[in-house]
C-alpha cells in the first residue's frame, strides 16, 4: 500500500458503504462503536500490568461508562475511537514486550507501530517532540 494506505482504504470502504442508499450512516457509526468498545481490552490489560487487578477492573468499568467512550462514536464521525484503540494497544504492548528477547515479537511490535502511524499520523507526529 502507498503511504497512509490504511487510512485511504478505510475511507474508501466507508465511502462505498455509505453510498449504498439503504445503509447511509450506520456502518460508520457501527465501526466507531466497535473501535471504542474494543479499547476496553487493552485498557484493562495495561492497568492490570501497571497497577493490579482491582485498578484494572475499575479502569475497564470507567471506560464502559465514560461519556467519551459512549457518546463520541455516535456523535462525531472521525478517527477518535480508532486512535484510542491503537494508542492504548501500543502502550499496553510496549509494557508487555519490554522484557522480551524474541525477534518475532519485536517485529510484530514494529508492524503495529507502522499500522498506527499510517492510521493516525496527525496524532503520532506529536510524539516526535516529546
Amino acid at each position: 500500500m502507498a503511504p497512509a494506505g490504511l487510512s485511504v482504504a478505510l475511507v474508501a470502504a466507508l465511502s462505498y458503504l455509505r453510498s449504498l442508499h439503504h445503509l447511509q450512516l450506520f456502518p460508520t457509526v457501527l465501526l466507531n462503536a466497535l473501535f471504542s468498545a474494543a479499547a476496553t481490552f487493552p485498557l484493562y490489560h495495561l492497568a492490570r500490568q501497571v497497577a493490579g487487578r482491582t485498578v484494572a477492573v475499575a479502569t475497564g468499568w470507567l471506560w464502559v461508562f465514560l461519556p467519551a467512550g459512549i457518546m463520541m462514536p455516535f456523535e462525531w464521525i472521525w478517527d477518535t475511537s480508532l486512535s484510542v484503540l491503537l494508542v492504548t494497544t501500543l502502550l499496553w504492548i510496549t509494557f508487555r514486550i519490554s522484557s522480551s528477547a524474541s525477534p518475532k515479537r519485536w517485529l510484530a511490535y514494529g508492524l503495529l507501530w507502522a499500522l498506527a502511524l499510517l492510521t493516525i499520523l496527525h496524532s503520532a507526529s506529536r510524539c516526535l517532540f516529546y
